[in-house]
């Protein structure tokens, strides 16, 4: 789910000291940031993790609403591009 398999640790990989954010959507459709940080001691000795998770639905709604809105753009740009409207027959007008 997070890209760490059960087996790591058989294979002598520590995740222990490495942070790991993932951006984690729910069935009722809201995004959360989800960060899973080791919890250290004074000691600097790992004793547990901290997760937090931070909704950002709304900012993930925005950014897809950005993009659509910078296609249309894009889009209507390409509409008003000057053409020619008369294609190049390589005659001169008047002839």
């Amino acid at each position: 789910y997070l890209g760490i398999d059960e087996k790591s640790s058989e294979r002598g990989h520590t995740y222990a000291s490495m942070p790991k954010e993932v951006e984690v959507q729910t069935a009722d459709d809201r995004s959360y940031t989800l960060r899973i940080l080791p919890y250290r001691t004074l000691d600097n000795v790992i004793e547990g993790a901290v997760i937090t998770f931070v909704e950002v639905t709304e900012v993930r709604r925005v950014r897809e609403a950005l993009a659509k809105a910078n296609e249309l753009i894009r889009l209507a740009g390409e509409l008003h591009k000057p053409r020619d409207t008369q294609p190049d027959t390589g005659k001169a007008e008047g002839v």
